[in-house]
């Protein structure tokens, strides 16, 4: 396996390499892979078990400079007319180990995700690491754990029911996060916001219900914040919601 990842009309280019050795047996439709690797720019994929209506496959990821995501998002992000993608600027180390179970039409996936050293726009993250589920019926994010450079902890746990792949307002969540000493620079960085903001951010949230009648409480608190030329020592909201009303 040798060739490049490209696109039409983009001048980003990713060299790909890599050797799949399988085995297919007709009869039971099963392909079975064994000592399989996908190999890109210092990040390599290796694959291996069983693809059938009852698969079993491991997946062993490890990069150690994650500069590849960014590549690969400029590669398959269509961009918008009139702008030109603008890159996550990421750097740094990653491993993903997970299986995926069964059909290929409803595939299941669990794993771990550990990330170090993690830059993004501009930001620095010590630790990202994260537990995933990702089915036709389900996307998860348990375990979470985000630790800036500059300080705090963000941990988060979030689930979603999906119906084929998709969310829809009506569909079940639950999310409970906690930051403590959060940078609020760090998070505007990261959401792509251009206005000078700094602060530190607390919080607390529970919520589970649907997009339409949340369910939860929470207390989000900001301490020496300072937007643009608008200082704000304090400020704190506490909200509790019954699924009808906030």
């Amino acid at each position: 396996l040798h060739g490049t990842l490209s696109r039409a009309g983009n001048s980003a280019k990713l060299p790909v390499d890599g050797v799949i050795h399988g085995t297919y047996r007709g009869p039971g439709k099963i392909v079975e892979l064994y000592k399989s690797q996908i190999r890109l720019p210092q990040s390599t994929l290796n694959i291996n078990g069983v693809v059938s209506n009852n698969s079993r496959l491991a997946l062993n990821f490890e990069s150690s400079d994650l500069h590849v995501l960014d590549t690969i998002a400029t590669i398959v992000t269509a961009p918008t007319p009139g702008q030109p993608t603008q890159p996550l600027g990421m750097a740094g180390t990653a491993s993903f180990q997970g299986v995926i179970r069964g059909s290929i039409a409803a595939p299941h996936l669990t794993g771990k995700v550990e990330a170090s050293n993690v830059r993004v726009r501009g930001t620095a993250w010590r630790v990202l690491r994260t537990d995933v589920e990702l089915a036709p019926s389900v996307a998860s994010l348990q375990n979470a754990v985000l630790e800036p450079v500059s300080g705090g902890r963000i941990a988060f746990s979030g689930t979603a029911a999906l119906s084929k792949w998709s969310i829809s307002q009506t569909s079940p969540i639950s999310v409970d996060l906690t930051a403590s000493q959060i940078n609020v620079a760090d998070l505007a960085r990261v959401a792509g916001m251009q206005a000078p903001v700094t602060g530190s951010l607390m919080a607390n949230v529970r919520i589970h219900g649907t997009q339409l009648n949340p369910v939860g409480q929470g207390d989000i608190s900001i301490l020496h914040a300072k937007v643009q030329d608008e200082t704000i020592q304090s400020a704190k909201l506490t909200f509790v919601s019954s699924g009808e009303e906030v």
